[in-house]
Order: structure tokens, then sequence, then C-alpha cells
């Protein structure tokens, strides 16, 4: 028979199981058409997890289309209440610099890949790294490598909030933002 200690261990473990995952991909991505910003993927964060040394890494991958360049289009992470992220802060925005908005058109499924890592610096500070590859036409000499950082201070982390990767455009025509897959992860 088990001791209650072991008992007590097992469903601490269990607890921290269910809590890190392991987690699938999101592969149920509706395409973006509009404007924006509109959310590409969302994660609930848990009242107090954030904090020094915490890290979640979002990964999202998917193809991009248009007849007509947009006058401008950005990548943005935002923390925000649950539900409703973008009416929160914005982590980080990774804004396009024209001479790949003029690459973007006439196209259909430029494949692209986009990395973020949060680093929680304090239980109200995070520090984030967004980092968007992707393939403007034919041959490696296309590809390109756009990345930017930042830190926040002052957010709110005493309750849940959602922390969301979300695109937006300005202007173009035709255009189809497309996302196979997206996944939100957390170490530490």
């Amino acid at each position: 028979m088990a001791s209650d200690k072991a008992y007590d261990t097992q469903a601490r473990l269990d607890a921290l199981i269910t809590q890190a995952g392991p987690e699938l991909a999101n592969a149920s991505i509706s395409n973006i058409t509009g404007g924006g910003p509109v959310v590409i993927h969302s994660k609930t964060i848990p009242a107090s997890t954030l904090k020094a040394g915490v890290l979640w890494t979002m990964y999202a991958a998917g193809t991009l289309a248009a007849t007509t360049a947009p006058t401008a289009g950005n990548l943005e992470v935002d923390w925000g209440p649950v539900g409703t992220p973008l009416s929160g802060t914005q982590l980080g925005n990774l804004a396009l610099p024209a001479a790949a908005l003029s690459w973007m058109a006439p196209a259909s499924a430029m494949p692209w890949i986009c990395k973020v890592k949060l680093f929680g610096l304090s239980a109200t500070e995070i520090a984030t790294a967004i980092e968007l590859k992707w393939r403007l036409g034919g041959g490696v000499a296309n590809s390109v490598d756009y990345h930017t950082i930042t830190d926040i201070a002052g957010l709110t982390s005493n309750v849940d909030r959602d922390v969301c990767l979300a695109w937006g455009k300005t202007g173009g025509t035709g255009i189809t933002f497309a996302t196979y897959a997206a996944h939100i992860g957390r170490r530490g």
C-alpha cells in the first residue's frame, strides 16, 4: 500500500504534467483577408505565472498571397484580458519595411515562419523577440529575415491574461495571410 506522501507526490507530478504539456500546434486557423490586427493564435497564461526566468515560445507558419502589395504590414504580440488580448498591452511589433511589402505582390503562396520568444524578467516585465522569415521569390537570394526586440514593464500578471500573435496590414488587394499551424509553449 502506497503512503500518503507517495499519493501527494504523484498528484503534484500529474498537475505539473497537465500544466506543462505536451501541447499540439493549432492547425485550425482561419485565413486573414482583412486589415487587422487579427489574432493568429493566443494562449491563456494563468495568474502569477509571469516571473523572472520563465520563457514562452511561439511558432507560426503559413503562406501569403497578394494581388497588390499593402502599404503597411506587421506582426505583433499582445498581453491582455482573457478573450480580448488585443485590448491589452503590445509586447512587440515587427513592422515590415517598405522594400519587403513591394515584393509581396503579385504573389501566391509565399511561405513564412514566425518565431517569438517571451522572456520573463520579473512578475511585471517581459522582453520580447520577434523573428519573421519568408521567401519572396525563387532562390535563396530572395529569402529574408526580419527581427525586433522590446522590453515592456508594468504588466498585470496577478490575474489570468492572454498572450497572442496577430497580423495586421493596411492597403493592398487580394491579400490572404494563411497560417497552417501555430503553437505557444512554456519553459521555466
